[in-house]
């Protein structure tokens, strides 16, 4: 057996996928393999709250692991030249807002100065398990420009590795309140996200970002519990080791705890043109001129009188009581 091949072999036993033959290259094109001796540069995106895909994955059921051939990254082959290249096949025009880790375990970025082993078997994003990973500032995320080579289809993969999550447990000052990634419909304040989603450094602040991006409370101050007895209060600086066989959260049984408090410190004036009488208790009544004071954050509710679904905001009104207003009827002050 030669060493590229022993060497897939060992990728295809951690990744649990069989390397795509003829695979993309991470530049969008179809290549053979680098040569004896070369290898791939494996690596993920991320915001700061959640993953992203590329665009140019390279297996058909993960849209969020990509690689490149070491060398197409330009000499000197140091963490920025990586960087830059990276940003541009991936559409990102800002690479000096981005971060670098060599890992996903890494607790820090890498210098932009430090020079890079691509070559060898060793050295960063050896395998697509163990990826580089590139984070993305939230103004650079938004000005992605699309893919300018056209990629092609992906062929079929191997078996699939089991899925690693983080369990948790959703409260809010009054008690367990219903997950939106909830799995089980007899348990509905239990939530998971995958381990993988979120982005270095594994932090608890940095879980806490993924999981209030997918709860849809990121306006709302948030306590984590290492378990739902509540006991042990995590810290944002605290390192979770999401790569290790254990750590909070990773079995069902024993979830962390998150609870949330809810802050209406945002306006927003009734532009009701006369008023209006609210057939449901969870809807305000609406006058025009009131001031509401609201998270800001956009839900759907139903209003029992139509049984729609509408998009509202949650709010208070200058009475204190708490309610759904439209969002056609809501304008900010």
């Amino acid at each position: 057996m030669t060493t590229s091949e022993g060497r897939q072999n060992l990728d295809r036993l951690i990744d649990g996928r069989n390397p795509v033959q003829d695979a993309s290259d991470g530049r969008g094109g179809t290549q053979p393999n680098p040569g004896p001796g070369a290898r791939y540069v494996y690596y993920r995106l991320y915001t700061q709250e959640e993953p992203i895909k590329s665009n140019h994955p390279i297996y058909s059921n993960n849209p969020f692991i990509s690689r490149i051939i070491p060398r197409s990254v330009p000499p000197p082959r140091t963490a920025a030249s990586l960087k830059r290249h990276l940003c541009k096949i991936e559409g990102f025009s800002a690479p000096e807002s981005c971060t670098l880790y060599l890992s996903l375990s890494e607790s820090v970025p890498v210098d932009g100065g430090t020079r890079l082993s691509l070559q060898e078997d060793f050295g960063p994003g050896l395998l697509s398990s163990d990826p580089v990973a590139l984070v993305v500032s939230p103004q650079g995320s938004g000005k992605r420009s699309p893919t300018s080579v056209e990629t092609r289809a992906l062929g079929e993969v191997g078996e699939q590795v089991q899925t690693r999550y983080v369990y948790y447990r959703v409260y809010d000052e009054n008690g367990e309140v219903t997950s939106k990634m909830s799995f089980n419909k007899d348990d509905t304040s239990l939530g998971r996200i995958e381990s993988l989603s979120v982005p270095p450094p594994h932090t608890v602040a940095s879980l806490k970002s993924c999981i209030t991006k997918s709860e849809g409370v990121s306006a709302h101050d948030l306590q984590v519990f290492e378990d739902d007895t509540g006991e042990i209060t995590m810290k944002d600086v605290d390192i979770i080791a999401l790569l290790a066989d254990t750590y909070p959260g990773n079995v069902e049984e024993q979830p962390i705890a998150i609870v949330y408090k809810e802050t209406f410190t945002k306006k927003f004036r009734c532009m009701y043109y006369s008023t209006w009488t609210s057939d449901d208790p969870n809807w305000h009544s609406l006058k025009s001129g009131e001031i509401f004071h609201t998270d800001g954050i956009l839900t759907k509710k139903l209003y029992k009188g139509t049984n729609i679904e509408a998009d509202c905001y949650i709010a208070i009104n200058s009475e204190g009581k708490k309610g759904c207003v439209s969002s056609v009827h809501a304008q900010f002050c």
